[in-house]
Order: structure tokens, then sequence, then C-alpha cells
């Protein structure tokens, strides 16, 4: 299933000293009204796209398959569906999309009971998923807070001996084994995993001491308390992503959830903790400009000195400016240049659209974001000399997904031109390597098909790519034995 880029734009004009933007309505995947994409909510990130083989995947649900996973593709504009893998109106739960050892790794559940929600894995070489490891067998808890380190993807799991522990997985190895059992009388439930100074970082709790910030040093496999912010086993540290850490001044910095929300800052050279600044509600910090940013304003190292700024959540650089969304209003941005904030989307998205899961990709800032007409869907914005909207050249052609596909033996190949001219049909490898000329020389206008006879290629992904004019497109065609 393929759907191409919708073409509705809204072009959003700030002042004339600042740029203008577009926001694109990228796909309707679940028609109407109703949301293809599931909302962030406090303590997690659903929305979690990812860039991956030069392409954006996500978690969608067209309404027909359940929650999936989907691909958009800006070599050839469209948006279609990447593996469904719980088959059916089921749906997989995917969320959590990481890229590691070459492959995408996420969770999800593939409707078997007695696998549950676990690590699977997606390999654009074989265009196959794949269970990656099952930690914890008939449960439906998965992963949170995944996180690259020491070459290895560490995370949030949970088994039925531990509860919620530190874990990793290695590639190299093919497997995943509990990291660290920091709360052996209950679970630790670590989140916030930051990479510092070659450690892991985290907010953990144990019998002890409550919540607090903790280490996890790869070459001696040991975690290690590093504060006692709220002595004894009191609340110190949050457990959702709004309190996520973020290092900056060669600190790592984050926030007391006791209260108020207080920022603080870990140095490892000193190996002291120093409250910074006291109710400040510093929430997604983000670094940018040689600032601190967070919600309300920014932290200057350099002065020591926050000041207030009116910003919002999902805190994200794109464009040399600070991108923020709100869900009364839509997406703003701060620029540096001018020290002020100001509005991109305002009230165009709808007065409920809260925009999330910021990524940039192909140039543009994608996200999700609420409309009364399409619901929550996938949307991008760009500056409007980068439109998202198809050149306006008389010239446009097309290549169709090949048929059959996947093929065994032979597959028609089908691509279309509005004028005459020159066209070249080339087949290639997953490493770049051309195995077959189609067609090369001149065409007529209107649509033609060549085939492709894969004689005694070895199974596995080929891209076909058609070259006319200054257009290019390519389409995936899996060969199966």
């Amino acid at each position: 299933m393929r759907l191409f880029l919708l073409t509705i734009t809204v072009l959003c004009m700030v002042s004339s000293a600042m740029a203008q933007y577009e926001a694109t309505l990228v796909a309707d995947i679940n028609p109407g009204p109703e949301s293809a994409i599931r909302e962030s909510i406090w303590d997690q990130d659903y929305f979690s796209p990812a860039v991956y083989d030069g392409r954006l995947f996500f978690a969608a649900d067209d309404g027909v398959h359940g929650r999936e996973l989907w691909v958009y593709d800006a070599a050839i504009n469209e948006v279609s569906l990447a593996v469904d893998i719980n088959p059916g109106l089921g749906s997989s739960f995917l969320q959590h999309l990481i890229v590691y050892d070459g492959r995408l790794f996420f969770e999800a559940y593939n409707g078997d009971s007695e696998i549950g929600r676990e690590i699977w894995v997606y390999d654009s070489a074989t265009d196959e998923v794949s269970l990656a490891a099952d930690i914890s067998p008939s449960t439906i808890d998965g992963i949170d807070f995944p996180v690259l380190y020491d070459n290895r993807l560490f995370f949030n799991a949970y088994d039925s001996e531990n509860g919620y522990e530190l874990w990793f997985y290695d590639a190299a190895k093919d497997v995943a084994a509990l990291a660290a059992d920091i709360n052996p009388v209950g679970w630790s439930y670590p989140t916030q995993l930051t990479v510092y100074d070659d450690k892991l970082f985290f907010a953990a709790e144990d019998f002890e001491f409550g919540r607090e910030l903790w280490s996890y040093d790869a070459v001696t496999e040991e975690a290690t308390r590093i504060t006692d912010i709220n002595p004894g086993s009191g609340l110190s540290l949050g457990d959702d992503l709004l309190l996520r850490f973020a290092v900056y001044d060669d600190r790592l910095f984050f926030v007391d959830a006791r209260f108020n929300y207080d920022l603080w800052a870990y140095d490892v050279g000193t190996d002291e903790t120093s409250l910074i600044k006291e109710a400040g509600g510093y929430f997604y910090l983000t670094n940018y400009d040689e600032r601190l940013f967070f919600r309300s304003g920014f932290y200057d190292a350099a002065t020591g000195e926050t000041s207030t700024v009116s910003l919002g959540d999902h805190l994200t650089v794109y464009d040399s400016k600070l991108f923020y969304s709100r869900r009364s209003n839509g997406v703003g941005f701060y620029d540096a240049t001018t020290g002020e904030a100001s509005p991109v989307a305002e009230n165009d998205l709808g007065d409920d659209s809260y925009p999330d899961g910021f990524v940039v990709y192909d140039g543009k800032l994608f996200f999700s974001a609420e409309s009364e007409t399409y619901g929550r869907e996938l949307w991008a914005l760009s500056p409007a000399s980068v439109s998202n909207a198809p050149s306006a050249s008389p010239q446009t052609v097309r290549l169709h997904t090949p048929y059959p596909n996947p093929v065994e033996h032979s597959a028609s190949i089908t691509f279309e031109t509005t004028e005459a001219g020159s066209a070249r049909v080339e087949v290639f490898d997953v490493l770049g390597r051309r195995v077959a000329v189609l067609a090369d020389g001149p065409v007529a206008a209107g649509k033609h098909t060549v085939l492709w006879d894969a004689g005694s290629l070895p199974s596995g992904v080929y891209l076909v790519r058609l070259t006319a004019g200054d257009a290019v497109q390519t389409q995936r065609l899996t060969l199966a034995r």
C-alpha cells in the first residue's frame, strides 16, 4: 500500500525580518478525521520516528492493519506500510525506534502471547523483520528509553525475576542480558538514559535511597549511585521524558522532581552535584546556541543566569533555530540571532494540534499533529524556499511499483513521462552495483513497460532506478527464489 504526498500546504507568515515556513500534511494514512498516529503522553514517547536507510520510519495505524511500521521515502515522495508485524487488525503497538548495527530496532508485539512485547529488528538489506530478543516470555512489557553505549543497545526492560532494570542487547553476540540489578528487592525502573564522559547515566530507584542519579561503567560493568539529593528513600528524580537529561558545559544537567522541578548539574571532573536554579519548570532540556534551553527559557553557563522566554515542548534544533510545540497554537521557533520567539503555524493545524515527535529528515522538520479534518497524521515543515509541494515543472515522471513484488524470476517495470525525451531504467543490488540496464534512450510521452529477467541473481533486495531528464525515482524489488 502506497500513499503519495498530499500537497495540503499552510503558508505561515511571520514578520518580514524572519523566514516564512510551510506546514504540509504528508499523508492522510487513516483517511478522514480518524488519527493514524498516537499522541505522546506524559511518560512515554509513542511517536518516535527514526531516519534509517535514507528513509523516515514511524508507527501508524491506517485503520486496516493496526498500529504497524510505516515509512516515508523522500526520493520517491511516497508513504507506505513497511511491515505488518501483527497481521490483520491487531496492532503491534510499535514504538521506541532506534538505529543500531545498521538495522532498525524497536519495541513491538506480534500477537503471540508466549512472546509478548519485545525487541524487534527491521533490516532494509533483506526487507525483513525478526525478533531480536525475548527478555520476558509471556508478558506484554517491552523496552523504554533505548540508547547506544559501548557498541551496545541499552534500555529499561522487565523480566519476572528482576522487575524493571537496566538491560542491553549486543548485536555482535546477538544476546540480551541484564546489565545491573539496582534494586534487588523491587525494581529500579531506569529512565533518561544518557551517555556522558564514557559512562551511561540515568535515574533509578533503590530500596534505601529512593530515586536518584546513577551511572553504569562499561569497563567495570558496575552501576554506581551518584547523588542523594533527597536523603532517605523519598523521590528525588522523575521518570518521564519531560525531565530528560542534557550534557551542557561539560556537565550533566537534570531536574529534581520532588516539588518545584529544580535544575541540577553533575560535574564528573569534580564528582560534585550542584543546584543551579530553583523552581523553574525545566522541562525538555536541550542544547542550542551555547545555552541550555527548556520550556520557559534558557540557562547561560557563561553568566550563570537564567532568562525567561515563553517557548514550549519537544524542543528541537532545525534551520539554525529552536523549534517547539504548544497544544493551543501549533509550532513556534526561537531565533538566536534576534532573541525572539515567534509562532509558525498558529491555529492553522487546529486549536488542539499539539505537534510532537520532531525529527529532521530530507531538509525538513517532520512531526505528528492533530487537525479536525485529518486527525493526528504526519506533517512536515520547511522554509518556503524549500517547499514541500511538488515541482511546478510541466515535466512529470513516475516509476510504478514493480510487479510482481516479491518476484521469483521476472518482473514488469512500468514508468510514465508527460514529455518525450530520454529515459534510463537500471537495476542495482543493495551494495550499489548495477546488475541490469532495462532501457536507455529516447521515449515518447506516455506509459512504458520493460521486463526484468533476474536470471541467476541471488535472492535479496534490489533497487530499480528511473532517470528521465533531471528526475530520478527509485523503487525497491525483492527477489525471492
